[in-house]
């Protein structure tokens, strides 16, 4: 049986709303965070790669420490302007990235933060 509108819309609210709650309800406010305050210190890890040369070419730059800002520096990827401090989004050649910070807390309370992210990916090309 094919789902409604409204069934799409209750699905996605279980699946992207709940978890980040249930995150929240059981963490607390950490002393420290082994994240960065900027997503665009994270690593190009979570750039797309099509064929067996860009994922070479990726993987030895996250192997080496590189980050979305050295990679933008670089022109590798477009910056497109933020919509929220917790939020950023990219192009690379015909895919549009967006990756959000959903939530920080000390889930296991050790004391350090944890951060839920979530990432989409889009293809920008006209069929």
């Amino acid at each position: 049986m094919p789902m409604t509108t409204y069934d799409i819309t209750m699905d996605s609210w279980f699946t992207g709303s709940v978890p980040v709650l249930v995150f929240l309800r059981d963490s607390m406010a950490s002393e420290g965070s082994l994240m960065f305050d900027d997503l665009m210190d994270l690593s190009v890890d979570v750039i797309p790669w099509t064929g067996s040369e860009e994922r070479i070419q990726i993987e030895g730059d996250t192997a080496s420490g590189l980050t979305l800002r050295d990679y933008a520096e670089k022109n590798l990827i477009r910056i497109i302007p933020r919509e929220s401090p917790h939020e950023i989004s990219f192009q690379k050649g015909s895919q549009e990235v967006v990756v959000k910070e959903l939530a920080r807390g000390d889930h296991d309370h050790d004391g350090v933060d944890y951060v839920g992210i979530n990432w989409n990916q889009k293809s920008l090309a006209r069929s």
